[in-house]
């Protein structure tokens, strides 16, 4: 697929139920605006196929500026209710356009790949939940997977609500696809508790 029709399309996937409806219910409104002047104008102007240029210009520009409107209010509504449930320590909203998007992602991946809950990302972390996110995204096996798979296991993780399925409890599965022995996930609170107490339990000192 050309990369900018699958971008048009991962746009189009990432909006909500809500923001569509919006989308067609203004295209409508659009529709039957330019429709009225057409058939007001048209009897006093000559050339039919001018008028309609100049019409669908108009009603391109509506559409831009309205669009640019709602995505500015978006991005600088959730900045600030964003930064306050980072500090918190709760769950994210929706993500945002550009920097909202990069600070959600980044909250998400660091949550479900922190294994040792210092609030830092190492290369073995990082290994381990890259190497659980490709096993769960082509089947459970170790075969690799393809960047067409890698789309499609990303945008099925990536809903309008949810940060790649990474959520408290850690990578979400698909229901034919559960993880033996792990419920919550690899990298869950679970996953944690387990790894902490493994570690409390090994003798720190040499044998005698």
């Amino acid at each position: 697929m050309n990369p900018q029709v699958s971008s048009i399309v991962d746009v189009i996937l990432d909006r909500s139920p809500e923001e569509l409806i919006g989308g067609v219910l203004l295209a409508l409104v659009l529709a039957l605006g330019l429709s009225g002047l057409f058939h007001l104008i048209r009897r006093k102007v000559s050339d039919t196929s001018t008028l309609i240029i100049c019409l669908a210009l108009s009603s391109n520009l509506v559409a831009m500026t309205v669009a640019g409107a709602y995505i500015r209010y978006k991005v600088m509504e959730g900045k600030p209710s964003r930064r306050g449930m980072m500090s918190a320590g709760s769950r994210l909203p929706p993500p945002g356009m550009g920097e909202s998007r990069s600070m959600f992602m980044a909250s998400r991946i660091l949550e479900a790949a922190d294994r040792n809950g210092d609030h830092r990302l190492s290369a073995d972390e990082a290994a381990l939940l890259a190497a659980q996110f490709v096993k769960e995204s082509g089947g459970g096996g170790d075969e690799p997977i393809s960047e067409e798979k890698l789309r499609a296991a990303i945008r099925a993780r990536l809903g309008p609500h949810s940060g790649m399925g990474m959520g408290i409890d850690g990578p979400s599965l698909p229901p034919e696809q559960p993880l033996v022995n792990e419920p919550t996930g690899v990298f869950g609170k679970a996953g944690k508790r387990r790894h902490l107490d493994a570690e409390r339990s090994t003798p720190s000192g040499p044998p005698s």
